[in-house]
This record gives C-alpha cells, sequence and structure tokens, in this order.
C-alpha cells in the first residue's frame, strides 16, 4: 500500500479526527495561557493561570467518570452505541459545583468574591459544556464534528481577543474564552442537529457509571493532588510557581492529546475485545505505543519548552528546574499511556485509583509540610508531586495492565 493511499484513508478514521481535535483544543488552550504570560503581570496571571487549571480538572474528572467510560460501555453491548445527549443537563452543572465553590477562594485573584465566582461559573461551566458536546460526536463515530467545533470556536475568538488586547486583563481573557467556547459548542450543536448521526442503540447509563465510579475515583484523586500544591503555593509562596508552571505545562499539550486519543480510540474499539485475536491486538498496539511515544517525547520536550519559554517571555533562571521536573514527568507519562488507555478499554479502570491514593497521599503530605514550614523534597511541592505522580503511574499501571492481560486471557480462553 502506496504512502499516498494511506494518507487518503487518514480522514475516514476517526482515530485521527479524535487527534486533530485535541490537536486544536491543546493549542488554544495553550494560547491563552501564553497570550496571558505576555500580556498580563505575575498578580493577574495568576488568577487566569488558576482558573484555567481548575475547569481542565474539572473537565478531566467529566471524561473520566462519564464520557470515556460511555464509549468503553459499548464492549458490554457489541456493537457502535451513542451517548445520550440529555445526560448534560446533570453532567454539567455536577461537575462544575465543586469548581465553583471552591476556585475563587484559592486563584489569587483581589476583585470581590461575587465577580469572581460569576467568572468562574460562566468559564467552568462553557469548558465543560464544549466538551460534552465533542463526545457527544465522538459517541457517534463523526469526531469530525468536533473539529467543526473547534474551528466554530476559534474563528469566534478573533473579535474577543482584540477587545482583550486593547484592555488586557485575567477577567477579559475568561470572559472571551468562555463567550467563545458557549457560542462553539451551541452554534454547532444547532446547525448540525440534522446531520449528526445516531446508532439504534444508547450505551446504558448504569453500565458507564459502572465503568466511570473507578475511574472518575482516580482521576478526581489525581486532580486533588495536583490542585492542593498548585493552591498552597499560589496563597503561601511569594513568587508566582504556580503561574509558571502552568504555562509550561502547556508544551505538554500533545502529549496529553496522544493519551487522550488514544484512550478514546482503545475505548471506540472496546467491543472488539471479546476474543484472544482482539486481545492478542491490543497487545501489539501498546508494544508499538509505548516505542513511538517515547521516542516522540525525548525529541518533542526540548524543542516544546524552549519554544514556550520564548513565546511566553519566561527567564530561564525561574524556569530550569521547571523544565527538568515536567521532562522526567512527560517521559513517565509517555511510557505510561498506552498501558492504561489499553487497561481502560479492559475494563480495569481501578488499577488507576489504587495508584491515586499513593499519589494524594504523598500530595496532602507535601501540602502540608509547605503549609506549616517544614522542607519539602526538591524544595519545590508541586514538582515533588509530578516526580511522583508520574512514577507511581507508570509502576501501577504496568503491574495492572499484566495482571489484566493475563486474566482476560484466562477467562476467553
Amino acid at each position: 500500500m502506496s504512502m499516498r493511499h494511506r494518507l487518503s484513508e487518514l480522514p475516514k478514521r476517526p482515530s485521527f479526527w479524535i487527534a486533530v481535535d485535541s490537536s486544536l483544543t491543546a493549542a488554544t488552550n495553550s494560547a491563552l495561557l501564553i497570550a496571558g504570560s505576555r500580556l498580563l503581570g505575575p498578580s493577574s496571571l495568576v488568577p487566569l493561570a488558576m482558573l484555567q487549571l481548575f475547569a481542565s480538572s474539572a473537565i478531566l474528572v467529566q471524561r473520566a467518570t462519564l464520557l470515556a467510560p460511555a464509549l468503553a460501555a459499548r464492549r458490554e453491548l457489541g456493537v457502535p452505541a451513542s451517548m445520550p445527549g440529555r445526560w448534560a443537563w446533570v453532567s454539567i452543572p455536577a461537575f462544575a459545583a465543586p469548581v465553583i465553590a471552591t476556585c475563587p477562594f484559592v486563584m489569587g485573584a483581589s476583585e470581590n468574591w461575587l465577580t469572581v465566582a460569576l467568572i468562574t461559573t460562566f468559564f467552568v461551566i462553557s469548558s465543560l459544556g464544549m466538551d460534552f458536546v465533542r463526545y457527544f460526536y465522538i459517541s457517534r463515530d463523526s469526531p469530525q464534528f468536533s473539529v467543526v467545533m473547534d474551528g466554530f470556536f476559534i474563528f469566534t475568538l478573533a473579535p474577543t481577543s482584540i477587545l482583550i488586547a486593547f484592555q488586557p486583563s485575567w477577567i477579559a481573557f475568561a470572559i472571551g474564552w468562555s463567550t467563545s467556547a458557549s457560542i462553539a459548542a451551541a452554534g454547532t450543536a444547532l446547525i448540525l442537529r440534522r446531520k449528526t448521526p445516531s446508532f439504534a442503540r444508547q450505551v446504558p447509563l448504569r453500565g458507564t457509571i459502572k465503568l466511570g465510579r473507578w475511574s472518575g475515583l482516580d482521576n478526581l484523586m489525581s486532580v486533588i493532588a495536583n490542585l492542593v500544591p498548585m493552591a498552597i503555593a499560589t496563597l503561601t509562596l511569594t513568587t508566582p510557581l504556580a503561574a509558571i508552571y502552568r504555562v509550561l505545562q502547556t508544551a505538554l499539550g500533545p502529549l496529553n492529546i496522544v493519551n487522550t486519543s488514544l484512550i478514546a480510540s482503545f475505548s471506540l474499539g472496546s467491543w472488539r475485545l471479546s476474543s484472544i485475536e482482539g486481545i492478542e491486538n491490543l497487545r501489539g498496539q501498546v508494544r508499538r505505543g509505548v516505542r513511538v511515544l517515547l521516542l516522540a517525547t525525548v525529541i518533542y520536550v526540548g524543542i516544546a519548552f524552549a519554544a514556550i519559554m520564548f513565546l511566553a517571555e519566561l527567564p530561564w533562571s525561574s524556569s530550569a528546574r521547571v523544565v527538568a521536573i515536567l521532562s522526567i514527568a512527560a517521559l513517565f507519562g509517555a511510557w505510561t499511556s498506552p498501558i492504561a488507555a489499553a487497561s481502560s478499554a479492559l475494563g480495569y479502570q481501578i488499577i488507576g485509583v489504587y495508584i491515586r491514593i499513593a499519589v494524594v497521599a504523598f500530595s496532602l503530605s507535601v501540602s502540608w509540610a509547605v503549609a506549616i514550614g517544614l522542607p519539602v523534597p526538591l524544595d519545590d511541592p508541586i514538582g515533588a508531586v509530578a516526580i511522583a505522580s508520574s512514577a507511581l503511574g507508570l509502576i501501577g499501571w504496568g503491574f495492572g495492565y499484566i495482571i489484566a492481560l493475563r486474566r482476560e486471557k484466562r477467562l476467553l480462553g
């Protein structure tokens, strides 16, 4: 098969559009923080970075609890099935509420509480809504419509960006971002409502929750492990350490894209994992994925961090250690991603829960030490948790994946 033919076949694969969609999402999120670091001072950059972190955390928990498990639940049916859109009316408020209740108190904003709470509400609900629409299309094997939504979002950002440039502030950034996200999600759903395909079967809520309870708990604990050190650093340290981490973490966006794409792609095909042949194919995908991701990550991180530091105008003196820590975490993550995605597609999300219990315990211990003035590893609570989380993830998912494969083969054999 020629290279030209292979390229022409790519748009026919859902995984291609999922990767494109994830790439555009990561790029626009990176643009928000990079533009903020150039236009805002530290006092305004910190609230913007924390708001974006809290919103991203809510998205991750919603995906892990409901959206990704809805795709993996297809395995029980043995046929393609779609996710009901009515779930959004419960899902979005439920996952937004904890963020709205906590973020205004720890984001370091100087404005009055009511203003911060209203902006937080708008930002988080619009972000969750846009991500729900994204998975709504993915569940119908139409991720190309998610890309249409991304294009709509970028298009609507243009006029809001002009307004932000004239009077830059974290509030202007948040309102412009939320407005564009709301228009893109609602506009795409309205315009494409008659073109969106559906399947005869819908994924069952009970089966989705059964899978999502463990992956959701896993990601909730991951969020706690990441947010607590960030919040403590913002409230207790005089340097904008949390903001520096958030800006540099945008360089890892493409690696997170791969993780998201792997989970979605493996989950879409989970209904095929009902035979020894299917399990062996999955095992081969994991092996190839690990090799490719490790090589790509080694090449990528050096280029990406240099580019982000240049674009965001971050000084090397305050960023070098952060770059080193995030590079190590990225390598561990690249090794872990295919293993975790395959284990989740097989229905073993509970593995992540055990890993997160250890990570949360470490994170809370480090955060408590910072709060009372005790020394912490690396003299950096955020970095210490990042290294520990990625290392424990690799070890835990590695052993769990081996156990899952052996058990599934025994059950199918």
